[in-house]
């Protein structure tokens, strides 16, 4: 599925305009909305993604006036339908050790007369990409946080821990 979508442009918390593009430090701080680093994606809200039938990874292709972008997909809780929030200050072609090759492009998109936001089409591109999020789950992997036991259980099995 295709539609009109308000395209918002934001600073990258990475490199806000690109200024900080070619400090690795910066790079591997999380984004504070969905915990992505080192790359630029694309937000989007679940009711969204399942409309587009898109998850987290799968490339979004972005069009506005006729110029495309594409970009991984995240799926941000509490995002708004029908929008797609894209970073500005990624994707630099500098002689800079660090950000090139990092990150999408996505200036071409804006114009005089959308510089913040604007309107576009979004639909599910070709291609997926292994997203880098610093917070992907918040349980362990099926453990408890805290394991607590008697101390009468304990000398029954001394090994319950390990299970």
């Amino acid at each position: 599925m295709t539609g009109e979508f308000e395209v918002a442009f934001v600073p990258d918390p990475h490199a806000y305009d690109g200024r900080f593009a070619n400090n690795a430090w910066l790079l591997e701080l999380p984004d504070p909305m969905h915990k992505g680093t080192w790359m630029s994606m694309a937000a989007i809200s679940a009711t969204t993604a399942k409309r587009l039938n898109v998850e987290n990874g799968d490339l979004l292709e972005i069009t506005v006036s006729g110029k495309s972008v594409s970009i991984p997909a995240v799926i941000s809780f509490g995002h708004a339908d029908d929008s797609v929030t894209v970073p500005v200050g990624l994707g630099r072609k500098l002689d800079g050790a660090i950000c090139n090759g990092v990150g999408v492009d996505t200036n071409k998109l804006r114009t005089a007369a959308g510089w913040g936001f604007t309107v576009g089409s979004v639909k599910k591109g070709a291609g997926h990409e292994k997203l880098a999020i610093t917070q992907g789950h918040f349980v362990m992997e099926g453990r408890p946080l805290i394991r607590n036991q008697s101390l009468g259980r304990y000398g029954e099995d001394p090994t319950w821990a390990s299970q």
